[in-house]
């Protein structure tokens, strides 16, 4: 799901510090989709600009509660192109840092897009990720996910974006 173009990490900041929202109803409408192993579910954020918007998505295995991935896409209308600006994974599984040359073991950790990983190639676009004791469950990822990406979450004027939703 990678681009075929480049976001300087200041792209990056900026789109995660855009102004999200998404209505109470609408949350609670989406439900959780089986796969082999796993259950999933994505959840539409509210558009606000023609050229792009963003969607959350939820990944959990069904034999370990502490294997997920919550993250954040962002995705361009007219290419239908998509790539993850932010996840938040649980503590399941060994990840490298590939350019860095470090390696995070079974530890809670937040992936995020950058540039370096975007014009090297070497990997996905987040494949960089720091270790967290910002959550420790799928839930607590949502909420972190939320606060970090600037997604307010509620009905009324929350999804009208009014400047007092994020006071």
């Amino acid at each position: 799901m990678g681009l075929g173009r480049v976001l300087t990490d200041d792209q990056i900041e900026s789109y995660l510090n855009e102004k999200k929202a998404i209505s109470t109803s609408r949350l609670r409408a989406v439900r959780w989709k089986d796969k082999e192993g796993h259950r999933q579910k994505t959840i539409d954020l509210d558009q606000i600009d023609p050229d792009y918007s963003f969607q959350i998505f939820e990944r959990q295995s069904r034999y370990n509660p502490l294997d997920f991935s919550v993250g954040l896409y962002l995705r361009f209308t007219t290419s239908n192109e998509k790539i993850i600006l932010m996840r938040c994974n649980g503590n399941s599984h060994r990840h490298p840092n590939r350019l860095e040359g470090q390696i995070i073991n079974r530890k809670f950790h937040i992936h995020k897009a950058t540039q370096r990983y975007m014009e090297t190639g070497v990997d996905k676009p987040e494949s960089y990720a720091r270790e967290t004791t910002e959550y420790s469950d799928i839930e607590g990822a949502f909420q972190y996910l939320c606060r970090e990406a600037n997604i307010k979450i509620g009905d009324g004027s929350n999804t009208r974006l009014d400047e007092d939703a994020w006071e």
